[in-house]
């Protein structure tokens, strides 16, 4: 299993937020390591797949 470091991290201009882009084989992994700051920093998760793995589905649901 992969530690969560960060492939990506970037801030917004006006400070407002920052995006974080990680890549672990297990979410719960992501979980644990916001868990320390979840009272003073709100976070929203959004799992992504490779271009080339969404693709095939992609295709299948327009055909």
């Amino acid at each position: 299993m992969k530690d969560l470091a960060p492939l990506l991290i970037n801030v917004a201009a006006d400070g407002s937020h920052g995006v974080v882009i990680s890549e672990v084989d297990d979410a719960s992994v992501a979980y644990k390591s916001v868990l320390p700051y979840a009272q003073w920093i709100e976070y929203h998760s959004v799992p992504v797949v490779p271009i080339d793995d969404a693709v095939p589905h992609i295709l299948e649901q327009l055909a």
